[in-house]
């Protein structure tokens, strides 16, 4: 019990991050997200809209991952865009085994990045999963190294990741540095935020203050009339 009210409090404190699941259908999208979710391998069917899931990565940040379905994409291209809001990265999935469909998938990914500049998200980190490694890992590290040479040409933070998602393989290690580099613009931001909860703190250290300097004084108007003062300010 103690245990789990320690690690609802240790979620609450830790930052919330949008990541996007993205990829060419089949790619292993959902049973990644799934897999992340529950650490259990689940059988799928392809996704029609969306799925979202809330992850709490203990210590590190709260993620609301967006897993969407690729069925029919040109007819629903134009409402991707929706999707993209807010997003702080990218999680981009390629099938390792199928090399015929790599050439589509770099397509694909040249698109998302297009798109997502044109929605002024240029900087986000995108992590590329090559999955599957643990069906063939031979073509999965020869796919992967390809994909190295992509991401070397995109402007952001980008990195290739060999994983499982029947496994779990090389999973964590890709949520770690994504989480990494999309709080690399945060602390400014978190600082502002925690400005109104330190200026409580801070009038409550005034409050004892005052009521240090009163105390033993018997001015007990005197210490009302402080505390008041400190707390209407």
């Amino acid at each position: 019990m103690g245990q789990a009210i320690s690690s609802a409090l240790l979620c609450r404190r830790t930052p919330d991050l949008r990541i996007l699941i993205w990829g060419l259908d089949a790619a292993g999208k959902t049973s990644i997200l799934y897999k992340l979710k529950t650490g259990e391998l689940l059988f799928t069917i392809p996704t029609i809209g969306f799925n979202v899931e809330q992850l709490c990565i203990e210590g590190r940040a709260n993620l609301t991952v967006w897993d969407i379905g690729q069925g029919g994409r040109e007819k629903t291209r134009a409402l991707y865009r929706h999707y993209y809001s807010n997003s702080r990265g990218v999680l981009y999935v390629v099938d390792g085994v199928e090399r015929d469909r790599l050439g589509e998938s770099v397509d694909e990914l040249n698109r998302l990045c297009s798109e997502l500049d044109d929605c002024e998200l240029g900087d986000i980190p995108l992590a590329l999963l090559c999955n599957k490694s643990d069906l063939k890992p031979q073509a999965v590290a020869e796919t992967c190294n390809e994909l190295r040479k992509v991401a070397a040409s995109i402007r952001r933070p980008c990195r290739c990741f060999e994983v499982s998602a029947a496994t779990g393989a090389g999973l964590a290690e890709a949520i770690d540095w994504l989480i990494a580099s999309a709080l690399h613009e945060l602390p400014k931001e978190l600082e502002r935020e925690s400005l109104p909860e330190q200026e409580g703190l801070d009038k409550v250290g005034e409050v004892s203050k005052a009521a240090e300097l009163t105390a033993g004084s018997g001015w007990r108007s005197g210490l009302y009339s402080l505390v008041k003062s400190v707390m209407l300010r």
